[in-house]
């Protein structure tokens, strides 16, 4: 009889975070633009209005468990340590802007989304779009090579639902954020690193 042996991979964690860690958060998010301490000078992202975040010490502990979890699910390293932010910032994306492709320092990254403001069936209608094998507007993708060597990707389908979620990954997997096209409103995440102190 034949065994079948699977070759061991990565994953992410997803998560929808705590109301009252959600509430906060979006308080010092909206404060963050308000303040006006940018960081699109040491952004990848093709996004005209990104600011430095606060992270609180209630929102660390909790990324802190999630990163732990992560280590402990998927073999990845010392899962009993403590870790600390190296850097956290709002996206305030409009209509037409994007993050391509890239990867970020640190042990782990997150992305936490805050509002979402289009309807990605309304998005999958664009003309560009419609007849496209694969429709990824409005998209966020990982990208990671498979035991073959081949570039695979595999995207999240975010909208309205994501608000108040979370995925947290290793900061150098490869990851991009797609344009959309169907609304004025900003779609506001907040992104960040996570360090093994």
């Amino acid at each position: 009889m034949a065994n079948i042996i699977p070759f061991p991979s990565l994953g992410f964690v997803a998560d929808e975070i705590p109301y009252q860690l959600f509430e906060d958060l979006c308080e010092s998010v909206y404060k963050s633009k308000k303040r006006g301490n940018e960081v699109n000078h040491i952004l990848v992202g093709q996004i005209s209005e990104e600011y430095v975040v606060n992270c609180s010490p209630p929102l660390l502990e909790y990324l802190s468990g999630l990163a732990n979890k992560y280590n402990k699910e998927f073999g990845y390293g010392d899962w009993t340590g403590k870790y600390e932010i190296t850097g956290m910032w709002a996206n305030f994306q409009k209509k037409h802007e994007f993050n391509p492709v890239h990867k970020h320092t640190g042990d782990f990254s997150f992305v936490i989304w805050i509002k979402i403001p289009y309807d990605l069936e309304e998005e999958s209608k664009q003309s560009h779009t419609k007849n496209a094998l694969h429709k990824r507007t409005a998209q966020f993708s990982f990208y990671y090579t498979d035991v073959l060597g081949a570039i695979t990707d595999y995207n999240l389908r975010v909208d309205n639902k994501y608000e108040g979620k979370i995925v947290l990954f290793p900061a150098k997997l490869c990851h991009s954020v797609q344009p959309f096209y169907t609304t004025d409103e900003e779609r506001i995440s907040v992104a960040g690193n996570l360090r093994l102190t």
